[in-house]
């Protein structure tokens, strides 16, 4: 009998016998795999190949929360669960069973069958109290090896694994011929991790330090008070959404696996500049290579004359007439903070630097907490102009004038006369600087290594929670964060050169790092390492930063360090997590655009000596034993891909 009869004989008998059998449990086989399920005290759900050998089990579902108005932590730790329903359906069967705990109901559909190895996983949380979570998991035992590891860098691990791997949205897989389980490429949950020696996947359907969070709330005579809110919070009927597929039973030899950069690149370098203090001179100088230069195509140096593309946040507005001189950081101007509407010249100069790719943003509207009229001026004067994603915290404390509009502090409160998260909404701001890893230290603070600008230093492994941008729904909506954990100065200039040496930059870029920095290049304190004055008096761009910028160019013309920032990077990001594979027919790997739009430099990495997309060969090169190849997809697009080894 061949493969398909066989799967339609094994789906009637299935659904022959399922009302008499419902009570005890689901039995389920197929060509490439079975499974089981039963919901009694030796309840479980497990999947073995067509020998009867066991492959994998979901042992349980743990959840770690807090209801409202008590102290202590309620765990859910819960081994078995009830069937629901189980059938036929188009192409297969499905599996319906629900794990009850006192919090929530957790209604999980599996679907499974016909010639596909993929077993998809949809569950529904459905929540009985106002709780606050810790972590929500499945918690999968595996009976075969790991036999590779898709660590959150995009490097694979194939021996010598670690411990523990926090693997963000990436994967694994374990055994090997038709005793094979793959694991990647999971948007639809909040992160993966690994227990490699118990050979445990733990599928984080919510976890507190994928997305952290903090709040300044307004506390007058106050500094420096801040709340952690990173733990989700749901009330009582409230739901949450998960997914995630595993596929098993089928020989994959080459797994495809996205990179965190388009076009080839390895690693990513993003400035973000703070708008503080600020004269239009320095912002010349920086940018153009020295205050004399208005126009960028004449320009000297500077992050223009490079290429280098920045994050960069601005005043739009200076109602208090606030003066440099008021700063406490030793300003040497005593001319009025630069903005949009009072600084001469300095909306032309943005919107020089708009023609050529920086990401043009607000660091909030002023200097102080501003109005909600100047909110929603500011925010849709800088959608129509700079069509503007992005949004830098400024001020942000406890204080009145603390910028109460700020992400950090109340722009998320609807009773807040500083709420400006329907603006944001209305006017397209998605991305925000998450401030958490600067004020908090966190179990990666320390993990630095020789002066890299990675941090954590990948050397260190990779137990630790890292994510580049999250989501936060309960507490931030659809708004990403993203974030920096340290402050890029260099008082002492010759530091450029050690930081970013040539030897530090290589290592940068083949760690695969991303490097979101904290700076403050057009800031009017002297001695920064940003510019300095000339012996005419003039401002210009500081030598030995611009010799930096330079050998960042170099890498990033060398294919090594995409220049990025935050607009774009994201908007990558956001769109990958569109891009899917099935693996399912035919032992061929298909890849789709899921995506309304086209994905440019769309870039991937396989471990092969040649790959073909629908026939043709797309650009590519080597990084050792890594062949890194990028393409253009366009939106809806399937494309088949091939390797040979």
């Amino acid at each position: 009998m061949n493969g398909m009869n066989r799967y339609f004989f094994f789906c009637f008998l299935f659904i022959t016998s399922f009302q008499a059998r419902a009570v005890e449990g689901f039995e389920y086989e197929g060509y490439l795999f079975s499974m089981t399920a039963y919901d009694d005290k030796a309840g479980g759900l497990s999947i073995s190949s067509p020998s009867g050998d066991p492959l994998f089990s979901l042992r349980e579902y743990f959840c770690q929360s807090i209801e409202a108005g008590k102290k202590d932590t309620l765990t859910s730790d819960l081994k078995t669960f009830k069937i629901i329903s189980s059938g036929h359906v188009k192409n297969g069967v499905r599996l319906i069973f629900k794990y009850t705990s006192a919090v929530a109901d957790v209604v999980v559909s599996c679907n499974l069958g016909g010639d596909s190895s993929e077993i998809n996983f949809s569950l529904e949380t459905r929540y009985k109290k106002n709780v606050t979570v810790i972590r929500e998991a499945l918690l999968f035992n595996f009976e075969i090896p790991v036999a590779e590891v898709y660590r959150k860098n995009r490097a694979v691990d194939d021996h010598d694994f670690q411990d523990e791997y926090w693997l963000d949205k990436e994967g694994v897989r374990f055994g090997s011929g038709k005793k094979n389980i793959l694991v990647y490429h999971v948007p639809g949950i909040s992160s993966l991790q690994l227990n490699t020696p118990a050979k445990e996947l733990i599928i984080n359907l919510d976890y507190y330090r994928d997305h952290p969070f903090l709040h300044f709330p307004l506390l007058e005579g106050k500094v420096n008070q801040k709340e952690d809110l990173s733990c989700s919070v749901y009330k009582s009927g409230e739901t949450k959404k998960n997914s995630f597929s595993v596929f098993a039973g089928r020989e994959i030899k080459t797994i495809p696996r996205l990179m965190l950069n388009p076009d080839g690149y390895l690693s990513a370098y993003v400035f973000t500049e703070h708008a503080d203090w600020s004269d239009i001179r320095t912002h010349r100088a920086v940018y153009f290579g020295s205050e004399d230069v208005t126009n960028a195509e004449q320009a000297t140096g500077g992050f223009v004359k490079n290429k280098i593309p920045v994050t960069k946040s601005v005043f739009y507005a200076n109602p208090d007439h606030v003066l440099n001189s008021e700063s406490r950081h030793r300003d040497i101007f005593t001319t009025p903070i630069a903005s949009i509407k009072e600084t001469e010249g300095f909306l032309d100069f943005l919107k020089q630097l708009n023609e050529r790719g920086y990401d043009i943003c607000l660091h909030t509207p002023d200097q102080n907490t501003a109005g909600r009229p100047l909110l929603e001026e500011a925010i849709s004067f800088m959608k129509k102009n700079f069509n503007t994603v992005s949004w830098i915290d400024h001020g942000y404390d406890n204080g009145a004038k603390n910028n109460r509009e700020a992400f950090v502090c109340d722009g998320l409160i609807p009773s807040s006369p500083s709420y400006a998260k329907d603006y944001w909404e209305k006017y397209g701001t998605r991305y925000f600087w998450n401030s958490y890893h600067e004020d908090f230290t966190t179990a990666d603070s320390l993990l630095l290594f020789n002066a890299s600008q990675e941090i954590p230093y990948s050397g260190f492994g990779d137990a630790v929670p890292t994510p580049c941008y999250w989501l936060h729904q309960t507490r931030t909506g659809n708004f990403y964060s993203w974030c920096t954990k340290d402050l890029l100065e260099m008082p002492d200039v010759n530091l450029w050169n050690y930081f970013f040496s040539n030897e530090r930059l290589k290592d940068f870029a083949h760690n695969r790092a991303v490097k979101f920095n904290h700076c403050y290049p057009a800031g009017g304190v002297e001695n920064k390492g940003f510019w300095k004055m000339n012996e005419q008096k003039k401002i210009v761009v500081e030598p030995e930063f611009e010799k930096m910028l330079e050998r960042l160019a170099a890498y990033r013309d060398s294919g090594l360090i995409n220049v990025s920032t935050v607009r774009d990077l994201l908007n990558y990001w956001i769109s990958c997590e569109k891009i899917k594979f099935d693996y399912s027919v035919n032992g061929k790997i298909i890849i789709e655009n899921q995506n309304d739009h086209d994905v440019k430099g769309l870039s991937l990495v396989v471990k092969a000596s040649h790959v073909m997309i629908d026939g043709i060969t797309p650009a590519s090169k080597k990084d050792g034993s890594d062949l890194i190849f990028w393409f253009d997809m366009k939106a809806g697009q399937r494309s088949e891909i091939r390797f040979s080894e």
